[in-house]
């Protein structure tokens, strides 16, 4: 059995916790774990008097939480797109520079001339520094491949990342290549039995696909056993929010131009 001790620790009330719940937060704090189970959440004083045998392990000046969840990232790609910065603040909007060529499309590019091993790599490294600020489950999407058997590919190296941490894996339908859309998406269809993912995901939006596009790949994925996530009214409302009422998806992400009706939508669909 251990004590672990720290100057401060985050906890809730109610169990279990839920969106507006209170918390707690305790000074010269500690925990009782036994066999990897937490049995005990008190101040020093009250737990060291309930457990007077157990270990010490005693953390000093930290902050002691639950473990965080990070439910939505992109970790797996390579290059970077920090130079965009600067054509955003001069005027370019998210969707100009995608249109040019620059955004996903230039991730993606840097992401298709990168080894496997490499990728591989830059992953772990990434969950690795998630992990040192106190995150213990983090999503993980493909998306940066374009063409089908580079997103299989990178659905095969999330698969097989080590991770200290519990790690979701996303099969994310990014963004249509540049020309061939109709058969991208064909080929979208055929490829998501073998993603292998936990999740299926698709950016519904004026750049990316459409209503229809979006509801005909989550309902094959549903069909084929899969989970269902959507990123949806990011840069612009084209119906994408409403899937929710049609299909079990359980998150719609970004939502910074979802109308009001429709997150009434959302809170009623258990999204």
């Amino acid at each position: 059995m251990v004590i672990i001790r720290a100057k401060q620790l985050v906890t809730a009330l109610n169990m279990p916790w839920r969106y507006s719940d209170e918390v707690a937060v305790i000074n010269d704090a500690a925990v009782a774990i036994r066999d990897g189970v937490i049995i005990d959440v008190g101040t020093w004083e009250e737990i060291k008097r309930r457990h007077p045998h157990a270990d010490i392990w005693d953390f000093g000046d930290y902050l002691v939480t639950p473990g965080l969840v990070d439910p939505h990232t992109h970790l797996l790609f390579a290059g970077s797109r920090e130079d965009e910065l600067e054509r955003k603040l001069q005027g370019e909007s998210y969707e100009e520079i995608t249109r040019k060529g620059g955004g996903i499309y230039k991730t993606v590019k840097y992401t298709k001339e990168t080894s496997d091993q490499e990728l591989l790599n830059i992953l772990q490294k990434r969950i690795q520094l998630a992990t040192s600020f106190g995150t213990t489950t983090v999503e993980v999407k493909t998306g940066y491949g374009l063409d089908i058997d580079q997103e299989l590919r990178l659905a095969r190296i999330l698969k097989s990342v080590k991770s200290p941490i519990d790690v979701v894996t996303t099969f994310l339908v990014h963004i249509p290549p540049p020309a061939g859309r109709e058969n991208y998406v064909k080929e979208v269809l055929k490829a998501i039995p073998y993603a292998g993912t936990t999740y299926v995901d698709v950016f519904c939006d004026s750049i990316a696909f459409n209503v229809e596009e979006t509801r005909t790949i989550l309902k094959k994925a549903a069909e084929a056993g899969y989970k269902l996530r959507l990123h949806a009214d990011e840069l612009e409302y084209i119906g994408c929010s409403d899937l929710v009422e049609e299909l079990p998806i359980d998150s719609a992400d970004h939502l910074l131009n979802t109308p009001p009706e429709n997150v009434r939508k959302i809170a009623k669909s258990g999204t």
